[in-house]
């Protein structure tokens, strides 16, 4: 799997997270210490998040690591087969 499937997965987990605790994007910005135009992009998943944003984020959600770890791991792959069944069409 390459590092876009894990980006977009990371961060498609962390918004449905943010979601499921009904937390604004300011609260959360705020929460995690992360410049507002940096988070968005993030979670977005236009971006790659560095090791420190993903802790500061993960903890603002109250998230293990481990487990987004893990869930990310599973979703990157459908995002993999995804896309690559999209490919060869």
């Amino acid at each position: 799997m390459d590092t876009e499937s894990y980006t977009q997965a990371i961060a498609a987990i962390l918004r449905g997270r943010k979601a499921e605790l009904n937390m604004s994007n300011d609260d959360l910005v705020a929460k995690s210490g992360i410049p507002e135009r940096t988070f968005s992009r993030l979670l977005s998943g236009e971006r790659p998040m560095r090791m420190g944003q993903f802790f500061e984020l993960v903890d603002a959600l109250g998230l293990e690591p481990g487990e987004v770890m893990g869930l990310a791991k599973k979703k990157a792959a459908e995002i993999s087969s995804t896309g690559a069944a999209n490919n060869s069409r």
